[in-house]
């Protein structure tokens, strides 16, 4: 290998201990999204109609748990960085990860009531379960428990996941300087998803989260939002004297929200009239700034000063609708970690490096 060519590999092991709140802290509220069987409307045991609906019914206390171990982790890649001697300027730039993780994963709502309606008293959720009315399990029959009569939920925090995911982070830079126009800088940055696999328990099979969006009420204990096949960053940066411009683009294709057919939940997605996945649109944004350094004149106060002008997302592009339930990054109706939810913002920044 010479200087315009360099292969580059890392390995390593890792672990995140609990928190403290997670072994110590007080029980914390919730009402978590989840698939269950439609209730007639009575309060206590029984009354289901048939059917499924996914909402918020009733209420779960998440309780810490001091007996909580380390999530572990183990990390590889490998990858090259190639110059090529043709092109001047030109750069690309090639990893492979895989990334495995133990201990993880959400309380998975979905199957606990499953589970319930399944074996009753039976279910080893049974303990912690209050129907509305107060009362409780005591019998081992069949589908007791509905959207109507859940109550409250007492679960313990207990992560018996494991996850791992692995894909290609891939750069393309071409820099390049004209005699009369300034120094140009283009390229790419993007990231190729191969498999972000995910089980709730080491008995459980592993189901796909990569190129679908999963919720808490339908992830199977391992919501991950929105994770595209792959996601394009292109940029084009230009500097001329005192003026800098930046062009920054996004684009995300389009994915999978399978709702309750992930994982084989159901035969049909109870969140759609159809049955069916959506399919949320491919998105596309572009963000474009300005920055002039400001000339000194001489004046000590000046040196160092610019001042950036800029608007990000400059096509007032829409976040697409992300049938997603609960709160956190998926709430609004679309997902806010991948798309912006603003729309087009304009902004002036006045900055004194020292």
């Amino acid at each position: 290998m010479d200087n315009s060519f360099a292969v580059r590999s890392t390995w390593a092991k890792g672990f995140i201990a609990p928190g403290i709140y997670s072994l110590f802290g007080p029980a914390s509220q919730n009402a978590p999204s989840y698939t269950i069987l439609e209730g007639d409307g009575r309060s206590g045991s029984g009354g289901g109609t048939g059917k499924t609906v996914t909402g918020q019914f009733g209420r779960a206390l998440e309780t810490s748990n001091p007996n909580l171990t380390p999530s572990k982790s183990k990390s590889f890649t490998a990858g090259f960085v190639y110059s090529l001697k043709q092109i001047r300027g030109l750069s690309i730039i090639v990893d492979y990860y895989n990334i495995t993780q133990d201990k993880v994963g959400g309380i998975d709502y979905s199957t606990i009531y499953a589970d319930l309606n399944a074996k009753g008293a039976a279910s080893k959720f049974a303990a912690g379960f209050v129907f509305a009315d107060n009362s409780r399990l005591t019998t081992n029959a069949a589908n007791q428990v509905t959207s109507t009569n859940a109550g409250t939920l007492t679960i313990a925090t207990d992560p018996a996941g494991d996850q791992k995911t692995d894909g290609l982070d891939v750069s393309v830079d071409y820099a390049f300087v004209t005699k009369d126009v300034g120094r140009f800088n283009l390229g790419v940055n993007s990231n190729w998803l191969f498999n972000y696999k995910f089980r709730s328990t080491p008995r459980d099979s592993y189901c796909q989260y990569a190129r679908v969006f999963t919720d808490s009420a339908n992830g199977l204990g391992g919501e991950n939002g929105l994770l595209p096949s792959y996601t394009l960053k292109p940029y084009i940066n230009h500097n001329y004297k005192s003026l800098s411009t930046s062009l920054f683009f996004t684009y995300v294709p389009e994915v999978s929200a399978p709702g309750t057919l992930f994982g084989g939940q159901r035969i049909s997605n109870a969140q759609r009239i159809d049955g069916k996945e959506y399919i949320i649109p491919s998105y596309f944004s572009v963000d474009l700034g300005v920055t002039y350094t400001i000339p000194s004149m001489r004046r000590e106060r000046l040196k160092g000063m610019t001042v950036t002008a800029g608007v990000n997302n400059l096509l007032n592009r829409d976040a697409p609708y992300v049938p997603g339930s609960g709160n956190g990054s998926n709430e609004s109706n679309t997902s806010k970690q991948a798309y912006d939810i603003v729309g087009r913002m304009f902004f002036l920044e006045l900055k004194k490096s020292f």
